[in-house]
């Protein structure tokens, strides 16, 4: 791609969408260069455009088009809680584990919404595309403490260590679920 002309690069940009979206959309030729300016700018991670219920990305050296995710919030009333996409198990990795005391519940999982400057930074630091940071899971107390972002950060929850009511447990996806 890099090594096309301008003129090139803006045909390649207008198939490259029409291809991958599945809808009968138009591409002014304004829009093509706006999204060709974004992919030259510094910018390694960002929303170039969107296109009906796709979005067009450029996440480091790569051009990727999504379906746009639809934000999701469950709670977590107990340990036997239906929860949606999500699976509560007695063991698990790390990034899955959850300590809190029943004073903490109900507990959330929701999709991150872009506006915590830490779990932003958590994102650029470990990479994270940006068109999946919408989709990424976050644990919160009733409180509205982030106790965990799945599988890259577990935050430390204060709990008074007499408290004889903690409860430990492991959240992941259903997909992820261990055979």
């Amino acid at each position: 791609f890099k090594k096309n002309d301008d003129k090139n690069k803006e045909s390649i940009i207008y198939y490259f969408v029409i291809e991958n979206v599945k809808e009968r959309i138009s591409i002014s030729n304004k829009r093509i260069a706006d999204i060709l300016n974004k992919i030259n700018s510094n910018r390694p991670n960002i929303m170039l455009g969107k296109f009906k219920d796709y979005c067009l990305y450029k996440e480091y050296d790569s051009l990727v088009i999504k379906k746009e995710s639809s934000e999701f919030s469950y709670t977590i009333e107990d340990l036997n809680s239906d929860i949606g996409e999500f699976v509560i198990s007695c063991s698990g990795r790390k990034l899955e584990r959850v300590v809190v005391s029943k004073n903490q519940f109900p507990l959330m999982i929701e999709s991150y919404k872009g506006d915590d400057k830490v779990i932003n930074r958590l994102f650029i630091e470990k990479k994270v595309p940006v068109s999946e940071r919408k989709n990424w899971p976050i644990v919160k107390d009733n409180l509205g403490r982030v106790l965990l972002v799945l599988n890259i950060k577990k935050f430390y929850n204060i709990i008074d260590s007499n408290c004889n009511d903690m409860i430990e447990f492991y959240i992941r996806r259903k997909e992820e679920e261990k055979c």
